[in-house]
Protein backbone atom coordinates (compact mmCIF):
# COMPACT_ATOMS: atom_id res chain seq x y z
CA UNK A 1 0.00 0.00 0.00
CA UNK A 2 1.07 3.52 0.21
CA UNK A 3 0.45 5.92 2.93
CA UNK A 4 0.41 9.96 2.97
CA UNK A 5 1.48 11.90 6.00
CA UNK A 6 -0.08 15.06 6.78
CA UNK A 7 0.82 16.89 10.74
CA UNK A 8 -1.08 19.66 9.35
CA UNK A 9 1.58 21.70 8.28
CA UNK A 10 2.81 20.17 5.32
CA UNK A 11 2.14 16.29 3.85
CA UNK A 12 4.77 13.77 2.86
CA UNK A 13 5.31 12.24 -0.41
CA UNK A 14 3.89 8.97 -0.81
CA UNK A 15 5.74 6.17 0.94
CA UNK A 16 5.40 2.41 -0.03
CA UNK A 17 4.72 -0.20 2.60
CA UNK A 18 3.93 -4.00 3.02
CA UNK A 19 1.58 -5.40 5.37
CA UNK A 20 3.64 -7.92 8.21
CA UNK A 21 0.85 -8.68 10.51
CA UNK A 22 -3.24 -7.59 10.25
CA UNK A 23 -4.51 -8.65 13.58
CA UNK A 24 -6.39 -5.87 14.21
CA UNK A 25 -7.71 -7.18 17.73
CA UNK A 26 -6.43 -4.41 19.70
CA UNK A 27 -7.09 -1.66 17.76
CA UNK A 28 -9.38 1.01 17.85
CA UNK A 29 -11.80 1.79 14.78
CA UNK A 30 -13.30 5.16 14.74
CA UNK A 31 -16.64 5.61 13.07
CA UNK A 32 -19.60 7.91 12.85
CA UNK A 33 -23.07 7.26 13.01
CA UNK A 34 -23.91 10.83 12.01
CA UNK A 35 -25.89 11.41 8.95
CA UNK A 36 -25.87 15.32 7.54
CA UNK A 37 -28.68 16.45 5.86
CA UNK A 38 -27.48 19.49 4.37
CA UNK A 39 -24.43 22.01 3.80
CA UNK A 40 -23.03 23.31 7.07
CA UNK A 41 -20.43 26.01 7.80
CA UNK A 42 -17.44 23.98 8.62
CA UNK A 43 -14.83 26.35 9.64
CA UNK A 44 -14.02 30.31 10.04
CA UNK A 45 -10.91 31.89 9.68
CA UNK A 46 -10.02 35.60 10.35
CA UNK A 47 -6.89 37.09 10.15
CA UNK A 48 -6.03 39.22 13.48
CA UNK A 49 -4.38 42.10 11.50
CA UNK A 50 -6.44 43.56 8.77
CA UNK A 51 -10.57 42.73 8.17
CA UNK A 52 -9.93 39.99 6.10
CA UNK A 53 -11.68 36.24 6.49
CA UNK A 54 -12.94 32.94 5.23
CA UNK A 55 -15.97 31.37 5.45
CA UNK A 56 -15.91 27.76 4.53
CA UNK A 57 -18.94 25.25 3.82
CA UNK A 58 -18.76 22.21 3.14
CA UNK A 59 -21.28 19.65 1.24
CA UNK A 60 -21.27 16.36 3.16
CA UNK A 61 -24.17 15.04 1.22
CA UNK A 62 -23.54 12.09 -1.78
CA UNK A 63 -25.62 14.65 -3.84
CA UNK A 64 -24.79 17.75 -6.18
CA UNK A 65 -26.07 20.79 -3.78
CA UNK A 66 -27.98 23.98 -6.19
CA UNK A 67 -26.55 26.77 -4.27
CA UNK A 68 -29.19 28.88 -5.39
CA UNK A 69 -31.29 28.27 -2.48
CA UNK A 70 -28.79 28.75 0.08
CA UNK A 71 -27.51 32.73 1.66
CA UNK A 72 -25.18 33.71 4.16
CA UNK A 73 -25.36 36.57 6.25
CA UNK A 74 -22.92 38.18 8.32
CA UNK A 75 -23.88 40.14 11.98
CA UNK A 76 -21.44 42.80 13.16
CA UNK A 77 -22.31 41.52 16.86
CA UNK A 78 -23.81 38.88 17.88
CA UNK A 79 -27.97 39.31 18.49
CA UNK A 80 -28.45 41.53 16.18
CA UNK A 81 -31.51 42.13 14.54
CA UNK A 82 -30.09 43.42 10.57
CA UNK A 83 -27.17 41.54 9.10
CA UNK A 84 -23.93 43.82 7.84
CA UNK A 85 -23.05 41.83 5.10
CA UNK A 86 -25.32 39.46 2.74
CA UNK A 87 -24.23 37.08 -0.14
CA UNK A 88 -26.62 35.13 -2.10
CA UNK A 89 -24.82 31.80 -3.23
CA UNK A 90 -24.88 30.63 -6.79
CA UNK A 91 -24.11 27.51 -8.34
CA UNK A 92 -23.47 23.97 -7.28
CA UNK A 93 -21.81 22.55 -4.68
CA UNK A 94 -19.86 18.97 -5.37
CA UNK A 95 -20.48 16.06 -2.55
CA UNK A 96 -17.75 15.77 -0.63
CA UNK A 97 -16.43 19.67 -1.56
CA UNK A 98 -15.93 22.83 0.51
CA UNK A 99 -16.20 26.69 -1.20
CA UNK A 100 -14.50 29.57 0.38
CA UNK A 101 -16.86 32.35 1.01
CA UNK A 102 -14.25 35.22 1.42
CA UNK A 103 -13.08 39.16 1.99
CA UNK A 104 -10.22 38.57 -0.47
CA UNK A 105 -7.22 36.75 -0.70
CA UNK A 106 -5.45 35.09 2.42
CA UNK A 107 -2.52 32.62 2.66
CA UNK A 108 -2.10 32.86 -0.98
CA UNK A 109 -6.38 31.38 -1.83
CA UNK A 110 -8.67 33.71 -3.34
CA UNK A 111 -12.32 32.89 -1.76
CA UNK A 112 -14.73 31.18 -4.51
CA UNK A 113 -17.00 34.41 -3.91
CA UNK A 114 -15.99 38.19 -1.84
CA UNK A 115 -17.96 38.47 1.05
CA UNK A 116 -18.19 42.00 1.91
CA UNK A 117 -15.00 42.75 4.51
CA UNK A 118 -15.08 42.83 7.80
CA UNK A 119 -14.74 40.19 9.75
CA UNK A 120 -13.92 40.53 13.45
CA UNK A 121 -14.57 38.97 17.14
CA UNK A 122 -17.91 38.70 17.95
CA UNK A 123 -19.37 38.26 14.28
CA UNK A 124 -22.65 36.00 14.09
CA UNK A 125 -22.83 33.97 10.69
CA UNK A 126 -26.07 32.31 9.68
CA UNK A 127 -26.73 30.02 6.73
CA UNK A 128 -30.15 30.37 5.36
CA UNK A 129 -32.11 27.55 3.52
CA UNK A 130 -35.17 29.21 1.56
CA UNK A 131 -35.09 32.02 3.96
CA UNK A 132 -34.98 29.71 7.30
CA UNK A 133 -31.66 29.82 9.46
CA UNK A 134 -30.28 26.07 9.45
CA UNK A 135 -26.98 26.57 10.41
CA UNK A 136 -25.25 29.70 12.81
CA UNK A 137 -21.81 30.32 14.15
CA UNK A 138 -20.76 33.23 16.75
CA UNK A 139 -17.13 33.84 16.60
CA UNK A 140 -15.32 34.53 20.12
CA UNK A 141 -15.67 37.60 21.66
CA UNK A 142 -12.02 38.63 22.51
CA UNK A 143 -10.07 36.86 20.04
CA UNK A 144 -8.94 39.24 16.74
CA UNK A 145 -7.71 36.23 14.56
CA UNK A 146 -9.16 33.25 15.43
CA UNK A 147 -9.70 29.82 13.63
CA UNK A 148 -13.18 27.78 13.93
CA UNK A 149 -13.67 24.10 12.59
CA UNK A 150 -16.29 21.96 13.32
CA UNK A 151 -15.85 19.04 15.34
CA UNK A 152 -16.40 15.89 13.51
CA UNK A 153 -18.66 14.00 16.02
CA UNK A 154 -21.55 16.70 16.03
CA UNK A 155 -24.34 17.15 14.30
CA UNK A 156 -24.85 19.73 11.47
CA UNK A 157 -25.91 21.69 10.00
CA UNK A 158 -27.60 23.00 13.53
CA UNK A 159 -29.39 26.38 13.96
CA UNK A 160 -28.22 26.74 17.34
CA UNK A 161 -24.57 27.61 18.27
CA UNK A 162 -22.94 25.89 20.54
CA UNK A 163 -19.10 26.81 21.70
CA UNK A 164 -18.49 22.90 22.42
CA UNK A 165 -19.37 21.82 18.80
CA UNK A 166 -16.20 23.16 17.32
CA UNK A 167 -12.09 23.57 17.83
CA UNK A 168 -10.47 26.91 18.34
CA UNK A 169 -7.70 28.57 18.35
CA UNK A 170 -6.23 32.04 17.97
CA UNK A 171 -3.44 31.10 15.72
CA UNK A 172 -3.57 33.43 12.73
CA UNK A 173 -0.56 31.59 10.81
CA UNK A 174 -2.00 30.27 7.42
CA UNK A 175 0.48 26.84 7.65
CA UNK A 176 -1.57 25.49 10.68
CA UNK A 177 -5.37 25.53 8.84
CA UNK A 178 -6.19 23.37 6.28
CA UNK A 179 -8.42 26.26 4.27
CA UNK A 180 -10.49 24.66 1.58
CA UNK A 181 -10.88 21.24 2.97
CA UNK A 182 -12.91 19.09 5.28
CA UNK A 183 -12.99 15.72 6.70
CA UNK A 184 -15.04 13.44 5.08
CA UNK A 185 -15.84 11.25 7.94
CA UNK A 186 -14.37 9.61 11.31
CA UNK A 187 -13.62 6.58 9.46
CA UNK A 188 -12.38 7.14 5.79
Amino acid sequence: GTIIASNGICVSNPVSFTITNSDTTNCEVLTSTITYSDIFISELFDEEVGSDGFVEIYNPTPNLVNLNQYTLKRYANVGHASPSTTLTLTGTLAPNKTILLGTGEICGLLPNANFGSGFNQNDEFRLEKGGIDIDIVQTPVDLPGYNLKRRLDVVAPKATFLLSDWLSDDSESCLEHDLGTYPLSLAN
